[in-house]
């Protein structure tokens, strides 16, 4: 486990943003509490669990409603955690570790849900088999994220995983229902929706079967290499990640026309003739053309 904020990204950049962290996103922290928590029912007794709970916002809504529950809290950043504590105190379990590899026992909690949490798991398939595993036989998974299937969380995701080590990826619903059977759980239902006339969220919930056993058969679980985080790319990998995620597109192309190889605007694919502008450029292979009085020598 990585303790050390030098070498993780995810602690590096929450750690800096823990102190103004609730005052900076309050509007989005707000809305993506009211949406989980009207899609996530409480019962008196329940044991909860809130992955990557950061400054334990949601806990401290679910603390302060009449329903008396059992509340704990887990997050890889330390900072993060101080924060919680100074306004949670002895009302949470609050404890620090990653939600690969889960501090508390087998078969603990009723309820396990993350926020805004899926997009930095790295594998996300090993934290949703340890949500799995901390869950009682009959309990429950509630995940909220952003959403790929909404254009702005799409644009946002290709540019995020070039210029942020932070972040992983953005997963749409038919996605996160795969990660979700994966790992075993059954009774998968998600909603999505806009919190904003922009950007969108899914809350997705799940339960584990009664007998505690997976009712699929699991995957081979992915084990990252080392907890190191994904270096920066250089500025030539930058460029072609961009282009390969169609956020930068090469502004030329080769284009073979019979009578020469030319180079043109890319997206233009009409075939050129003696006439056009295209084929009256000189060619670059060497070839001479009837419409190219010389050669270019190449």
């Amino acid at each position: 486990m990585v303790t050390d904020t030098k070498h993780d990204p995810v602690q590096k950049e929450y750690g800096s943003l823990a102190s103004k962290y609730d005052r900076k996103w309050a509007d989005y922290v707000e809305a993506t509490i009211r949406e989980t928590l009207r899609r996530m029912p409480l019962s008196p007794g329940d044991r909860i669990l809130d992955v990557a709970c950061g400054t334990g916002a949601l806990l401290r809504v679910v603390a302060a409603s009449d329903i008396r529950v059992t509340l704990a809290g887990v997050d890889a950043t330390p900072e993060m955690l101080e924060v919680a504590n100074s306004r949670i105190g002895s009302l949470a379990d609050l404890r620090h570790g990653r939600a690969e590899s889960l501090p508390f026992k087998d078969e603990a909690f009723d309820t396990v849900v993350t926020t805004n949490a899926l997009h930095f798991f790295r594998p996300p398939e090993n934290a949703l088999r340890e949500m799995w595993r901390v869950i009682k036989p009959g309990g429950r998974v509630v995940v909220t994220d952003w959403c790929d299937d909404f254009v702005a969380c799409r644009i946002c995701d290709r540019a995020l995983r070039v210029f942020s080590p932070a972040h992983h990826r953005i997963y749409d619903t038919r996605g996160c229902r795969k990660l979700l059977q994966d790992a075993g759980f059954v009774s998968i239902n998600i909603e999505r929706y806009k919190i904003t006339w922009l950007w969108g969220l899914m809350t997705a919930t799940a339960s584990k079967t009664k007998s505690g056993r997976p009712a699929f058969p699991l995957r081979r679980s992915v084990v990252s290499p080392c907890d190191c985080p994904t270096p920066r790319p250089s500025r030539g990998e930058t460029r072609r990640n961009l282009r390969l995620t169609g956020l930068l597109r090469p502004v030329r192309e080769t284009v073979n026309t019979g009578g020469g190889v030319f180079r043109r605007p890319l997206g233009r694919r009409r075939t050129p003739n003696k006439t056009s502008k295209f084929a009256r450029r000189r060619p670059i292979c060497g070839t001479p053309c009837r419409n190219a009085s010389r050669p270019c020598g190449l």
